[in-house]
């Protein structure tokens, strides 16, 4: 029957039904591979109770971390039937995903196969939004009438706030798949919007697209190990190439995956081969060289610019295998959901850890006509973010790095959503999710058997307590802002003041006794900790330099200064202890330094030389005994760095201001006394 068809009564009375149908048909079958039983997977049936757990105490958003290949698709299929949802509302990336999602639904994919269903379930009503409805009545006309609304983000993001209100209130859940792409503005209004409905976002990992961490409390994350132990993912296989020519990179990449590709044909495998681009220009320029490269395989391009039409054929032509190689724009490659892509070309890397993780995912499915997956990329390319660097260095392990860089991404946001969703309240108008408090504390002494956190609004004075504090009992935090006002300092104006806003963040530790507290202000440290702590004694001076046991530090014992001012003094010498602490803060502004430290006996030393012109550095290692280092500064040399590397493995970080081309040696030499550490103190005179 057709929907459309029908009254709205009719149709909503149809959607009663088929869901009435579905009370206690499910059954959490669990597959068994060493005896063939059919079921669900293991992080599909973990991820089903963990959502139905949470349920049962909150209606708060919740977010499932399953990477790519271990099936959230029949997971939002099982969750349908099993919790009986009236209404459910489906936001995907892309439209190609939509299509995918949506002929799912209409099946119930292996629900029935892996014997959670019977044979005979009816399955749900699903409707596909393909544009964008612009009336409440338009939406009335489609939600009304099916079980199950599949949409794309830009679909339904670009909608009037009346009627993505209006989706809201007809819809009993919002199922958010790739939930990293959920990071404009417009996604983040839409989602907004069913604030009072059961939000479960999926995803394969914690951050967005744009590196922050997807919101929602963390219920539940299969590890990428675990998913590999079980061999839902094959191994990869990273197959770099090296070419610094920017014009014949794709052609190089090109003609990897293309002989990759032929040899794993000939083995007998049935894989396919995907190359990845940022634009639809890139594509057509990169469709070209593999047409040249590869004839034999027919390449397709398929971006959103295609005709739906003419889309569909290329993609029926890759099933078909009338064709072997797609071209992709950008995020089309994420959930795609074909298992015979084995090889990737990464023509334009990405970016984000997020979708290197995802995209490489599609290519890990283990079935039994496929091997293992193939990453093509060029390790020449342009610099790429730290967290990527090792997936694209020589002879990575993609394996063991994608498995460390993943579990190490979802362990960072669980551990920080654990800490967020501790406080027992918020900050007004200021989200606990957006503070960057500085790296430092002072530490105090207590002497309290409990400390007392909410005693900071009794002792602030001078400041006004603009919000908190708010505390977390579990890992004993407390957080609270302050805002000072104070005179104009360039005239008497009392019209307007200087407002400072100032972040403090409180953690008592039982256990040695201790109260830090982290504060962008000084003041009141010592009022704050007697009365949250029992004391104000402050742990202060070399009882400090304890927690730094076993760490070496530089201590400079002879240093040599020429002023760049002035005529009368040309030249000072220190020498002492610790001479760094004993200079002024206007020496070290006008003065450029000849410096001499000593290093400990038998070091292993570097020799660097420094071109001023390049800033570039040569080094050859040289054991020395009782050694020096010197470093002169010519006139005209406004700043440089002394450094130096020994066993201990640290080293620092040398750079210098471009400057007339000359080299300046800084060479081992002779001097008394004895360095404590392993790594130059930066030192920046006359600037």
């Amino acid at each position: 029957m057709n929907p459309a068809k029908e009254t709205l009564d009719e149709s909503e009375a149809r959607c009663d039904t088929i869901l009435k149908s579905w009370d206690g048909i499910f059954k959490f079958e669990q597959e068994n591979l060493s005896t063939g039983k059919n079921g669900l997977r293991r992080p599909q049936i973990g991820a089903l109770y963990a959502i139905l757990a949470h349920w049962s105490t909150t209606d708060a958003d919740a977010t499932m971390v399953m990477p790519t290949g271990t099936g959230k698709t029949e997971t939002m299929l099982a969750l349908l039937v099993c919790a009986q949802l009236r209404r459910v509302m489906v936001v995907v990336p892309n439209s190609a995903l939509r299509d995918q999602i949506a002929e799912k639904f209409l099946t119930l994919g292996k629900l029935a196969e892996c014997g959670c269903v019977p044979l005979d379930t009816h399955p749900p009503v699903v409707a596909r939004l393909r544009h964008r409805p612009k009336s409440v009545e338009e939406i009335d006309a489609i939600f009304r009438r099916a079980n199950v609304i599949v949409s794309t983000m830009q679909v339904a993001g670009q909608c009037t706030p009346d009627v993505q209100r209006h989706m809201a209130e007809l819809c009993t859940e919002l199922f958010i798949d790739e939930a990293h792409h959920i990071a404009a503005r417009t996604r983040s209004e839409f989602k907004a919007q069913f604030r009072d409905r059961r939000i479960v976002q999926f995803t394969a990992t914690p951050f967005r697209t744009d590196g922050k961490r997807v919101d929602g409390k963390f219920i539940y994350s299969y590890p990428l190990a675990r998913a590999q132990k079980e061999g839902y993912f094959r191994p990869v296989t990273f197959a770099p190439v090296e070419e610094f020519d920017p014009d014949e990179s794709d052609r190089v990449i090109a003609r990897r995956a293309g002989t990759l590709l032929r040899a794993d044909v000939e083995e007998g495998f049935d894989h396919l081969l995907m190359a990845r681009v940022d634009t639809t220009a890139r594509a057509t320029d990169v469709a070209r060289i593999y047409a040249e490269e590869c004839p034999e395989f027919h390449p397709v391009t398929i971006h959103t610019k295609v005709p739906a039409l003419e889309g569909s054929q290329r993609l029926e032509a890759l099933r078909s295998r009338k064709s072997r190689i797609l071209i992709c724009v950008d995020m089309f490659g994420e959930g795609f959901d074909l298992p015979q892509l084995k090889i990737a070309a990464l023509h334009d890397k990405h970016k984000s850890l997020a979708i290197t993780l995802q995209f490489v995912g599609r290519f890990t499915r283990n079935l039994a006509t496929v091997g293992d997956a193939k990453v093509v990329a060029n390790i020449a390319d342009e610099v790429i973010s730290n967290a990527l660097r090792n997936l694209y260095a020589e002879d990575a392990d993609w394996n063991f790095l994608l498995k460390m860089l993943s579990e190490a991404a979802t362990g960072r946001a669980r551990k920080r959503n654990e800490v967020l969703s501790g406080f027992t309240g918020t900050l007004p108008e200021i989200p606990l999710q957006v503070l960057t408090p500085r790296m430092s504390a002072v530490v105090y002494r207590t002497t309290c058997d409990e400390w007392s956190p909410m005693k900071v609004a009794d002792v602030i004075t001078g400041a006004t307590l603009h919000a908190g504090p708010v505390v977390n009992p579990e890992f004993r935090l407390a957080v609270f802002v302050t805002r000072d006002d104070e005179p104009v300092r360039w005239g008497a104006v009392k019209q307007i003041q200087d407002v400072e806003w100032n972040l403090h963040i409180l953690h008592w530790s039982e256990e040695q006794r201790l109260l830090f507290i982290n504060s962008s202000s000084k003041d009141f440290h010592e009022k704050v900790a007697q009365a949250v702590g029992g004391s104000d004694q402050r742990i202060s001076g070399m009882d400090v330099f304890r927690a730094m046991g076993g760490i070496k530090r530089l201590v400079l014992t002879n240093l040599g200064l020429s002023h760049a001012f002035g005529k009368n003094i040309r030249y000072t010498m220190f020498m002492g202890a610790d001479i760094a602490e004993g200079l002024s803060e206007s020496s070290k502004q006008t003065a450029r330094a000849k410096s001499r430290t000593s290093w400990p006996c038998g070091a292993q030393t570097t020799r660097f030389l420094w071109d001023f012109g390049t800033a570039n550095i040569r080094a050859a290692k040289k054991p020395v005994r009782g050694s020096a280092i010197f470093m002169r500064s010519a006139a005209k040399h406004r700043s440089a760095f002394i450094g130096a590397k020994t066993r201990a493995g640290c080293s620092s970080t040398y750079c210098t201001k471009r400057t007339p081309a000359r080299n300046r040696e800084v060479a081992p030499g002779s001097s008394a006394g004895r360095v404590t550490t392993s790594t130059a103190s930066l030192w920046r005179p006359g600037s």
